[in-house]
C-alpha cells in the first residue's frame, strides 16, 4: 500500500554535538560552582543563572549550535535569539528529577560533559490530553508516532535543544558517579513581530 504519513505540529528534538574539546572548561565548571538541592533528593543546580557569560568561546559554540537548528531547520532566519539564562546542574547516583517545562522563553536545552555508563537519560514525555483518555492495549513496537515517553542516552559534548513547553525530566541516574550538565534557555531578541503585534527586545537584561 502506498501511503504518506504526516507529523503534523510535531515538536522537534534537535540533537547535535560540540566538536571542539572542552574538558577543561567543564572541570572548571565542576571544581568552582556552588550547589543547592533542587525539587528532588541528589538533583541540584548551580546557584547562578549565567554560568555562559563566564565562557564566552562555549556560549558563542553554543549559540552556533542554536542558529543552525533555527535557520536551516526551523528557518526562522530573519529572528535573532539570544541565551537568557544557563545553569549547571547535578545529578548525585540515584538521582531523578521531576517532570516540567521552562517558562518565560521559547527553546530550551541542555549540554552534557561527558558520557556514563548507566547515566541519566533525559526524559520527554507527552501531555495530549487525547493520549490520556483512552487506555488500550500495548503496541507491538514503540515509536515516536505511539509512545507517550521518549529518551535520549546522551555521550559527551552533545548538545540537545528542544521547545520550552515540552514536559521533561531527568531520568534515574544509575552510574556511580554524579552528572554534570550546562542548561540554558533562548528568548527572541531584538525587533520582530508585525503590526499590532511588534515588539523590541533589545539589551534584555542577563541574570
Amino acid at each position: 500500500m502506498d501511503y504518506n504519513i504526516t507529523p503534523l505540529f510535531a515538536p522537534l528534538i534537535f540533537e547535535s554535538k560540540l566538536e571542539k574539546n572542552y574538558d577543561s572548561v567543564f572541570d572548571e565548571i565542576k571544581s568552582n560552582t556552588l550547589f543547592v538541592q533542587h525539587a528532588t533528593a541528589e538533583c541540584y543546580v548551580s546557584t547562578v543563572f549565567n554560568i555562559l557569560e563566564n565562557y564566552q568561546e562555549l556560549k558563542s559554540d553554543v549559540m552556533d549550535t542554536f542558529n543552525f537548528y533555527k535557520n536551516q531547520i526551523l528557518k526562522y532566519e530573519s529572528t535573532e535569539f539570544k541565551i537568557t539564562t544557563s545553569w549547571v546542574t547535578k545529578v548525585r547516583p540515584g538521582g531523578i528529577s521531576h517532570y516540567h517545562n521552562h517558562k518565560n522563553c521559547m527553546y530550551s536545552g541542555v549540554l552534557y560533559f561527558e558520557e556514563m555508563f548507566r547515566g541519566a537519560p533525559i526524559e520527554f514525555t507527552n501531555t495530549n490530553l487525547y493520549q490520556d483518555s483512552f487506555l488500550i492495549n500495548q503496541p507491538s513496537e514503540r515509536n515516536s508516532y505511539n509512545t507517550n515517553t521518549w529518551q535520549l542516552h546522551p555521550s559527551k559534548n552533545t548538545i540537545i535543544i528542544f521547545p520550552s513547553y515540552l514536559m521533561h525530566r531527568v531520568g534515574m541516574h544509575q552510574s556511580d558517579s554524579s552528572r554534570y550538565s550546562i542548561a540554558f534557555n533562548f528568548m527572541p531578541d531584538g525587533y520582530f513581530g508585525y503590526a499590532d503585534s511588534t515588539i523590541r527586545l533589545e539589551n534584555q537584561q542577563i541574570f
